[in-house]
């Protein structure tokens, strides 16, 4: 079940490339979407990922949710994303 899930992040991250590249108008509802896909799997209730949560990791996660909070609300909001991959 890992290998599925990690081909998955690499075609997910292959086709938001594509479209990043192409400027396509697609990529930033592709890139939330998956997103929210990989956190979901990440800190679900999945035992996809057998590994032990330690409470040293939570400053890490923390930091990680803060940058694509930051990254999403730039994404959704900034004029230049929309001049530039809205045609």
């Amino acid at each position: 079940m890992l290998i599925i899930v990690m081909v998955g992040y690499v075609l997910a991250i292959m086709i938001l490339l594509l479209l990043f590249f192409r400027c396509s108008r697609y990529f930033v509802r592709a890139y939330i979407v998956v997103i929210i896909a990989m956190s979901f799997i990440d800190l679900g209730p999945f035992p996809l990922l057998v590994y032990e949560f330690d409470l040293d990791q939570t400053e890490t996660l923390a930091s990680v949710l803060l940058y694509e909070l930051v990254l999403l609300s730039y994404l959704l909001w900034s004029d230049r994303v929309r001049q530039t991959f809205i045609r």
